[in-house]
């Protein structure tokens, strides 16, 4: 047991190292480089939240779209409550120019944040977007309506608490 809190210095530090490492190779304009080191770091560190959302931006700085929107939507999956993910997935679809997938992600990220009025106004840009497909306004539907409900009972909620 004496050797745990030794082990986790040294995994923080391990982390800071591999962000380091990261940032120094993006610095250089080698985003490949970058690559290959927040994939071994996340290897090493699965668990690592900052080298996650790290590995994100590096695929989306190497104009790894597809590969970022891949991981990013696997990373969703497994952190549902983390609004930054949306904003980064948002970030990879407006980099591959997809407004309706990149208004929906804001508006994920915003209703996490509970700003619901911005995550509404998010849903109207998406189901006007040039690109939205069927499938695209069957979700934003139903997050509309779950949203409208949930921003209705926090103003009754405010009313009450007055």
């Amino acid at each position: 047991i004496a050797a745990l809190p030794h082990r986790r210095l040294w995994l923080g530090q391990t982390s800071a190292f591999a962000t380091l490492a990261i940032e120094i190779e993006m610095g250089k304009k080698r985003p490949d480089l970058a690559v290959l080191k927040a994939q071994a770091a996340l290897r090493d560190l699965p668990l690592a939240r900052g080298l996650a959302h790290q590995y994100a931006d590096v695929l989306i700085e190497a104009k790894n779209y597809s590969e970022a929107e891949n991981f990013l939507r696997d990373q969703i999956s497994l952190y549902r409550r983390e609004a930054k993910l949306q904003h980064q997935l948002a970030k990879a679809y407006a980099a591959e120019n997809k407004q309706a997938l990149q208004h929906l992600a804001l508006a994920e990220a915003y209703a996490l944040e509970g700003a619901l009025p911005a995550a509404l106004q998010q849903l109207e840009i998406a189901r006007a977007a040039p690109d939205v497909k069927y499938f695209d306004h069957s979700v934003i539907d139903a997050r509309e309506r779950e949203w409208k409900e949930k921003h209705k009972e926090e103003l009754a909620d405010e009313k009450k608490s007055k």
